[in-house]
């Protein structure tokens, strides 16, 4: 898995672009609301992902821990 890095919009947007937008959350905090839910079951799949905040939100997305 190619590693992704940008916004929680910016995520939503690119999910768009392959789920119908019926299927996806309302909105880019319900997006992280919606990851953080299913954090557990994500990892157990092997898909990684860090939320945070610098100057903007961020979410990192990998196929390998990010956290220490």
């Amino acid at each position: 898995m190619k590693p992704w890095s940008g916004t929680p919009s910016m995520l939503l947007s690119h999910l768009a672009d392959y789920e119908p937008s019926r299927y996806l959350p309302s909105g880019a905090s319900a997006l992280t609301r919606k990851l953080n839910a299913l954090e557990v079951g994500l990892e157990a799949a092997g898909i990684y992902f860090e939320l945070g905040k610098s100057t903007e939100r961020y979410v990192k997305i990998s196929g390998n821990p990010l956290k220490n």
